[in-house]
């Protein structure tokens, strides 16, 4: 069987370190500040401009006697949600156009900010995020921020449905539900939002009997698109209600007067099956996929603005809600299906072994596109320094007329290894080949085609160029491979007799020995490769004459380090994976 391209948001919002120390509850006072520096630095990156609004109101959200958040809204309309302790990463969520209502918090992201709160209310291990508290806390500090630029894809979903009142007068008759029906359900709302993303079926396909005597024919039903509004009214309630039905009817919809529930698992085959959709829909569960595979399945998913149906589960049942867009390497943005309410960023990351996690309840419907959609439309850069991707056909037969291409080009890497795991195309007929540069000027490596695996290839550079051809006529399955890079650097590098720093390359913590030094006094700053200053603080020394420099939130990439005091400079190079 194929293997599927591995991804998805991993919803939990707080991360911490391994090494256990107390943490510190965060005043209103502080939280207060952080917001509003946090909020101007990154509207300025966005806009490019400074925000006129000003936090009006600051609540603390409390959860087993503890404060566990703040809630800072502004005039007219955002919010930042700060976390209520030190041990945990600052900036929980945020928004520049949407409330944050209090008394209406949607039940999704009710789900999700319970799981934060125990998340912070369980930890015991020490915060490794006291440099960024001290950043955000800092508005100078915060402008060099606003410089950055900013990796993002925004908000693609552009409707603000909900569950009640003009969104289920097709549900089942309910006098205890809102106008008389029941709620739609999540599931179905979330469904009907990706769909009318695209706009797409014209009309569906089948049909199904509904509780005995209701036989709802999906081919016979085109959907009034044109009609349907951003927010749903007096003219737009019947083809939003329809589409609504239906969604919920084609995932056996548990309903209710007030919540109707299902399984997201069964989405993809009603997407698939009713509504014509592309059969590399799938349910992927996030506890089958490692950090990194799961933010690149998320991250293809957005940059291609294919919608996406994430879910998780607690103690009181599931939620489904939709994924559209981010803003950097660690902030998703997400639409609950509340009317708009409480939409915005937030914060992703893993927990730490040891620590509460949630991840293994969540789940994504993912490649939601419609049947003649080219997934691989435009060329794929990867610059991840390791990682698994394939054709895109997923569990499905590849198209015909299919041209593709991938560029893999890390950056500071001395040679790629790209291996092939499957590999199934019509022979003599549709083509892998590989370069070995970075286009297909570059010198042919290899051109591959049948069902026996290409052999292990190896880069003469930095750089490996793919294309994948197919013809009008038969298919297979495609491919799935991997690749490694051997990166600039060796295993430790001595910065004279009595320093060095390791390891190297480094993932997140970089340890400065001073060996027999003595009596050390000074600093350390870290260089990216265009000379920017990332990172200067006091090396502080433990007995064993060893610094710990936490350096998990700089990008991957290559860095010059520089320690200096008693009379002496040392420089160095290293490379953050």
């Amino acid at each position: 069987m194929k293997k599927i391209s591995k991804m998805l948001l991993t919803l939990s919002l707080i991360l911490f370190c391994n090494i256990h120390s107390f943490s510190d509850p965060v005043s209103l006072e502080k939280a207060k500040l952080i917001a509003q520096n946090f909020y101007s630095a990154q509207y300025f990156r966005v806009y490019g401009i400074y925000p006129q609004y000003k936090a009006i109101t600051i609540n603390p959200i409390s959860y087993k006697n503890a404060t566990s958040y703040w809630v800072c809204t502004f005039s007219k309309v955002g919010f930042v949600i700060v976390s209520g302790d030190d041990n945990a990463f600052p900036i929980i969520g945020y928004s520049f156009d949407s409330k944050f209502d209090l008394d209406n918090i949607p039940e999704s992201a009710q789900y999700w900010l319970k799981n934060i709160s125990e998340c912070i209310k369980n930890s015991t291990n020490a915060s490794c995020y006291k440099n960024l508290w001290a950043k955000y806390s800092d508005k100078q500090e915060m402008l060099k921020t606003q410089k950055k630029s900013l990796q993002s894809v925004a908000p693609f979903v552009t409707t603000r449905w909900d569950q009640g009142i003009n969104y289920n007068n097709d549900c089942p008759v309910n006098s205890q539900g809102p106008g008389g029906h029941c709620v739609t359900g999540c599931v179905a709302t979330a469904m009907a939002q990706a769909m009318k993303y695209y706009n797409y079926p014209e009309h569906g396909k089948d049909s199904i009997l509904y509780t005995g005597d209701v036989n709802i024919k999906f081919e016979d039903t085109y959907y009034r698109w044109d009609s349907m509004t951003t927010y749903a009214n007096s003219t737009s309630a019947d083809a939003i209600s329809e589409l609504m039905f239906h969604c919920g009817v084609t995932v056996f919809m548990n309903y209710g007067p007030n919540e109707s529930g299902t399984m997201t698992e069964l989405v993809p085959y009603a997407l698939m099956h009713f509504f014509r959709y592309h059969p590399a829909v799938a349910y992927l569960d996030r506890k089958h996929y490692t950090d990194k595979e799961w933010d690149v399945l998320i991250r293809d998913n957005l940059d291609m603005h294919h919608p996406i149906v994430y879910s998780g589960s607690g103690m009181d049942g599931g939620h489904a809600w939709i994924c559209d867009g981010y803003q950097d390497t660690c902030f998703y943005h997400f639409n609950w299906g509340w009317s708009g309410s409480s939409n915005g960023y937030f914060y992703y990351n893993d927990l730490t072994p040891g620590g509460y996690s949630f991840n293994n309840d969540q789940g994504v419907v993912a490649n939601i596109m419609p049947y003649n959609s080219p997934y691989c439309a435009g060329g794929k850069v990867m610059t991840d320094y390791s990682r698994s991707f394939g054709d895109g056909s997923s569990y499905s037969y590849y198209w015909n007329n299919t041209n593709c291409d991938w560029l893999i080009a890390p950056d500071s890497i001395e040679k790629i290894t790209l291996t092939f795991t499957t590999f199934n195309t019509q022979a003599n007929a549709d083509f892998v080949s590989v370069f070995d540069g970075a286009d297909a000027s570059a010198p042919l490596i290899g051109k591959y085609s049948g069902n026996q695996l290409p052999p292990v290839i190896i880069s003469s550079g930095d750089k490996l160029f793919l294309t994948f051809t197919s013809n009008e006529s038969n298919q297979g399955q495609g491919f799935d491979a991997n690749y490694e890079t051997k990166i600039i650097g060796v295993n430790s590098v001595t910065l004279n007799r009595n320093i060095e720093i390791y390891p190297n390359p480094v993932k997140d913590k970089l340890f400065i020995s001073l060996n027999d030094i003595e009596n050390w006094n000074g600093n350390v700053e870290i260089y990216n490769v265009t000379g920017k200053l990332v990172y200067s603080n006091k090396l502080n020394v433990n007995s064993e004459k060893t610094s710990l420099i936490n350096i998990s939130d700089l990008p991957a990439g290559f860095y010059a380090i520089k320690a200096f005091g008693n009379n002496d400079l040392f420089n160095s190079k290293f490379v953050k994976e």
